[in-house]
């Protein structure tokens, strides 16, 4: 009787580890912090060693505490600042216990038609639950979606999964105050405020920059800059001083010597699926496709970009890499967006352009740049916002290279204004902070799409 009953408890235990480790599943994924090499590590947020996250408290000097934590079990006040809204963060800043353990918390509370505005957290994928309320909780897909839009009115209870890389938000749509708790798959996710990125930038990006890729006068761009830079300082003096975490921030490594993508397979895997070897010929190393460029006057930005991802190079399937030509006509712009899925490295082949990367909250979202010319090269770390814009006379061309196989695109201005079905205008008049007519103007832009 004591085996059976040993027996059923070891099923039992078994059951309950298999429920909670499909539960985990959107986390069980390379794109996550470097795994712990000790039981823990508490961050030594005031040692002068530099890594890749925090060094390590002594382990004497650790106690229990480091394991517990009471922050986010009461919120802060929805009213302090324009957003109705307030987050209380739970990363290693505020919790070095989690150093090298690869997650964080946070809560957020909502005043009625509060918002948590677009945004992205370019380290981490966001799992949360909505604890008392209801709250819009939108999602707006890459490119490869055709900026499909998301969303769902979410109740106390009830929960939600955000793939990291990915534009979001959260909107209040009750008549009273709403609370929700997510977590992350990294202990220092990053966050992205998209109007504050585009528009409250340190430096600011330059307005002609913005006047292209918004396809408006510099009125507009002005009126939403001093909107955004004014409330702005509310994000920024919320600034934590947090260092980057190391991320395995590629496509997953092969497990054979290539595997051409079969575009056609009825298959469904996390990428594509393999050609039989047979029907692969040496034309899968070898591609001609960017030797020209395209028409840069074919759309409103003065750009054309010539894809050479998994979809137009299938020999790239499992091999982690792709490339992109891009070319611009004089003051064209390849404008402000983001690769959720790689990191970016780029080479000026003709011509000069202005090259600005916008950098997260924790850099007090600071605007670097540079006029790089012909032979000049740069690097875009994955998930930050960046542009191209060209400021010579002349027609101007890069290539870029990416870690990854498909590594996504998120149009800025495409995703908050162009996208299917749109976003509700309500929720773009409290994260601009500007009137009905102006959001109805920008989105009349970009009705067309790209």
């Amino acid at each position: 009787m004591e085996i059976k009953s040993m027996e059923y408890g070891f099923k039992a235990a078994g059951l309950v580890f298999v429920v909670l480790l499909l539960q985990q599943a959107p986390v069980l994924i390379r794109a996550t912090d470097a795994d712990p090499l000790q039981d823990f590590c508490v961050a030594d947020l005031n040692s002068e060693v530099t890594v890749n996250g925090h060094a390590c408290k002594p382990a004497s000097a650790a106690g229990d505490e480091f394991l517990f934590s009471s922050k986010i079990a009461t919120g802060g006040d929805v009213n302090a600042n324009p957003n109705g809204s307030n987050v209380t963060e739970l990363d290693v800043a505020e919790w070095p216990g989690v150093n090298t353990l690869g997650v964080s918390m946070n809560r957020v509370d909502f005043a009625p038609g509060g918002t948590n505005p677009p945004h992205v957290h370019p380290r981490a994928t966001e799992v949360g639950i909505v604890l008392r309320g209801e709250l819009l909780v939108g999602i707006i897909g890459t490119l490869d979606t055709g900026n499909r839009y998301y969303s769902k009115v979410v109740r106390a209870g009830e929960t939600f999964v955000i793939p990291r890389g990915l534009m979001h938000f959260q909107f209040n749509v009750g008549k009273t105050e709403a609370t929700m708790v997510v977590s992350f798959n990294s202990q220092n996710p990053g966050i992205v405020f998209v109007p504050l990125t585009l528009f409250g930038s340190n430096p600011p990006i330059p307005t002609p920059v913005l006047v292209k890729a918004l396809r408006v006068d510099a009125g507009v761009v002005e009126l939403l800059n001093f909107k955004t830079i004014t409330a702005g300082v509310v994000f920024v003096v919320l600034l934590l001083q947090q260092a980057p975490v190391l991320i395995r921030a590629t496509d997953a490594d092969p497990l054979q010597d290539f595997c051409v993508a079969d575009l056609d397979s009825k298959v469904t895997v996390n990428g594509h699926a393999c050609k039989p070897a047979s029907a692969a010929g040496d034309e899968f190393l070898f591609s001609s496709k960017i030797a020209t460029g395209g028409d840069v006057n074919a759309n409103p930005n003065g750009s054309n970009v010539t894809e050479l991802d998994v979809a137009e190079w299938p020999g790239v399937n499992t091999l982690g890499v792709s490339m992109n030509r891009v070319d611009f006509a004089p003051g064209g712009t390849n404008p402000p967006h983001v690769h959720p899925r790689a990191t970016e490295v780029g080479i000026v082949l003709r011509g000069e352009l202005l090259v600005g990367i916008i950098g997260t909250l924790d850099t007090g979202n600071r605007y670097y740049s540079k006029v790089v010319h012909a032979g000049e090269t740069f690097v875009i770390p994955r998930g930050l916002m960046h542009f191209q814009f060209n400021v010579g006379k002349t027609e101007a061309t890069m290539v870029v290279s990416f870690n990854s196989q498909n590594p996504g695109i998120v149009f800025v201005p495409l995703t908050l204004f162009g996208s299917n079905p749109p976003i509700p205008t309500p929720v773009l008049v409290k994260a601009l902070r500007v009137d009905t007519g102006v959001v109805e103007l920008l989105k009349s832009k970009f009705t067309g799409g790209y």
